[in-house]
């Protein structure tokens, strides 16, 4: 019996999460595709504009109330800001597609399929959204995304946009 609940330890910690990416960090690149079909890559989202990976799930009602902020957001930074919504639950393809349509969403929904990118960015809970400049380094982490957050953002990646 000892043996056995040593070895669901073991196998446990084996598998933890990696600890959530923090500013500084580099964002780790990723494929997936959207609810389109088409192939994702962060890596070359970021060559054009700063990116918000946003992590999402239609279960999460948080992330339901990010979503108009996320795509205002998008419309003000046109060129700016590339927002890349990330949805961990993949299976629930038909409330993924309602959800896009009613919110209008001007921004790739990526369907992470297996949850290898949350893992990759050590997400534990939802939402969580990563700034990631054209360098690929994170520049900010937040938890949920405010009217507060949503100004704070967009000073951040203007500031970005005038150093270039």
């Amino acid at each position: 019996m000892w043996v056995l609940a040593v070895a669901i330890l073991l196998l446990c910690s084996c598998t933890k999460q990696d600890n959530p990416l923090q500013a500084g960090d580099l964002a780790p690149d990723f494929r997936a595709e959207d609810l389109t079909g088409k192939r994702v890559y962060l890596n070359a989202e970021t060559k054009q504009s700063a990116v918000l990976v946003t992590f999402f799930a239609t279960w999460c009602d948080p992330c339901r109330a990010e979503l108009p902020l996320l795509a205002e957001l998008q419309r003000k930074l046109s060129g700016r800001l590339k927002v890349l919504l990330v949805a961990i639950d993949p299976e629930n393809v038909d409330e993924l597609h309602a959800l896009y349509k009613a919110f209008s969403l001007p921004f790739p929904l990526v369907l992470d399929s297996g949850e290898h990118i949350k893992r990759a960015y050590g997400v534990e809970q939802l939402p969580a959204s990563f700034l990631v400049d054209r360098r690929g380094t994170i520049r900010s982490v937040l938890q949920a995304i405010g009217e507060g957050e949503a100004k704070m953002l967009e000073q951040t990646i203007r500031t970005l946009s005038e150093a270039r």
